[in-house]
């Protein structure tokens, strides 16, 4: 434990354990609380709803510089807390490891699916492999899936609901009865699959562009997202100072969300890589906003992370810098997207708006958990108000405050989703580190630097008559700023 926490360890940095027991706790307790059948309890609905604000409120205080000098005087404890964090999570990991293993050995869990019988956890997965597979027959994926076909061939696939059709009237969701007698007619007749279950692609094109090398050698698709996850980790842990890598190296493998999302299918991974690479490497703009288009035709959540990269851009660099920077990501969007808006503008509309415009059932752990509760239907437009007013909020505080704490970006990009009518665990488990990431790679490295450059000039220099200490900790204005190349 004494090398997961050196001596001069920033006392906020032990934060992130704190927040990912906690984080792991209110995931397992939504997890079984929403797998029940006709599960409607207040009090556990609120208990997931509080952890997930504390989870939030942790990682917003290890994404605040000025918190540094306030926990200061509490290191010794936040150390504690983050070693029974640590401990407690490696019991969590051994419990799921005992669960999990049976399954491996039955060739029935992540990762050892061939493609002849491959592993489809959720619906997204497989429309993703017979998006794949109609683009190797030369036809366009946003015209051409068919859920009850990929049913007919994965009998344990349960698609996404759609409050339509025969279950326009019926809230929070169909009954089981329900949906098997809609399932059942439309296996009977699967050429014409039914409007009650979603059946098409539903995120840019690159959420199966990227899949298609592991989808061509019959791989599972959650390999990708395993090395995705295994490279963001790597990439943290090499710009990281050499005595804080181990704290990184044990943080991945102690981030219990993040695996479980993986054995779900998240597709997260992959963008929240490219969101970390783009802000990174935002003083190189063009590389910067490559990285950040190609996120953006992942998955459409990017969309709030680049709107807080470019009010960064522009409080950092000016409107000039900003505006490329925006020109170049949408740039990178039409070009990975235009061979499908080409074929049929409609389709790939309709495809890439369904979670904002379709009727889903309402599902997640944030306040839509109060919405399922209720056996009188919900309207969705006040969770798309609130999730609306929010997303302002969020963009405001960030426009007045964001060359003073740059990193909360990568906590409110995803905040909004909290409010909004589906908010899936999926959504928030990549949040803490990619929050450590950015915080250490960007001002512990330079706070670390800081110190070295201080220490090399006369005893008699002050920090605020060094200039360079000045320039790299943000005493004068950050435009200026290098990020400290690669070692």
């Amino acid at each position: 434990m004494q090398r997961v926490f050196p001596q001069n360890i920033p006392p906020r940095l032990c934060l992130f354990f704190i927040t990912v027991f906690i984080h792991s706790l209110a995931t397992l307790i939504a997890g079984i609380y929403l797998g029940l059948e006709g599960a409607q309890n207040a009090g556990v609905a609120l208990l997931i709803l509080l952890l997930y604000l504390g989870t939030f409120v942790l990682i917003f205080f290890m994404a605040l510089p000025r918190v540094a000098g306030r926990l200061s005087h509490h290191t010794r404890r936040l150390k504690l807390s983050a070693r029974v964090s640590i401990v407690l999570l490696f019991i969590g990991i051994i419990a799921e490891a005992v669960i999990i293993t049976p399954c491996l050995i039955n060739n029935d869990a992540l990762l050892l699916g061939k493609w002849e019988n491959p592993i489809v956890p959720n619906d997204r997965i497989a429309i993703s492999y017979q998006a794949c597979e109609v683009l190797f027959e030369g036809k366009n994926p946003y015209t051409n899936i068919n859920i009850i076909h990929l049913i007919q061939e994965f009998p344990s696939l349960k698609p996404s609901i759609l409050l339509k059709g025969r279950f326009a009237d019926v809230y929070p969701h169909p009954t089981e009865e329900q949906f098997n007698q809609v399932l059942n007619e439309a296996l009977a007749n699967p050429d014409n699959p039914p409007q009650e279950f979603i059946s098409s692609v539903n995120y840019p094109s690159g959420s199966f562009l990227f899949d298609i090398p592991f989808v061509s050698l019959g791989i599972d698709l959650r390999w990708l997202y395993f090395i995705c996850t295994l490279i963001l980790i790597g990439l943290i842990a090499w710009r990281s100072p050499p005595n804080l890598r181990l704290l990184v190296i044990v943080g991945g493998l102690v981030s219990l969300p993040i695996w479980n999302a993986i054995i779900g299918g998240s597709m997260d991974p992959l963008y929240i890589l490219l969101i970390l690479l783009g802000w990174i490497l935002r003083r190189r703009l063009w590389i910067a906003a490559i990285l950040m288009g190609l996120a953006l035709t992942c998955k459409q959540t990017a969309l709030i992370f680049i709107l807080l990269y470019l009010i960064l851009q522009l409080r950092e660099s000016g409107w000039r810098q900003a505006f490329q920077s925006a020109i170049a990501i949408v740039g990178v969007f039409l070009i990975t997207n235009i061979p499908f808006i080409a074929a049929d503008p409609a389709a790939w509309l309709s495809g890439v708006l369904a979670p904002m415009l379709e009727p889903y059932v309402p599902e997640g752990v944030g306040i839509v958990s109060f919405a399922t509760l209720s056996t009188s239907p919900v309207p969705s437009l006040p969770f798309s108000l609130i999730e609306a007013a929010v997303l302002a909020g969020t963009l405001i505080w960030y426009y007045f405050n964001c060359r003073k704490a740059p990193q909360t970006a990568l906590l409110l990009g995803i905040l909004p989703l909290f409010f909004a009518w589906r908010s899936l665990s999926s959504y928030f488990a990549f949040i803490p580190l990619l929050v450590l990431g950015a915080v250490i790679i960007e001002e512990v490295n330079i706070s670390n630097e800081d110190t070295k450059i201080y220490s090399a000039g006369s005893a008699s220099q002050s920090p605020q008559e060094n200039p360079k200490a000045r320039q790299r900790s943000g005493r004068i204005p950050q435009r200026c700023v290098v990020p400290p190349r690669p070692r």
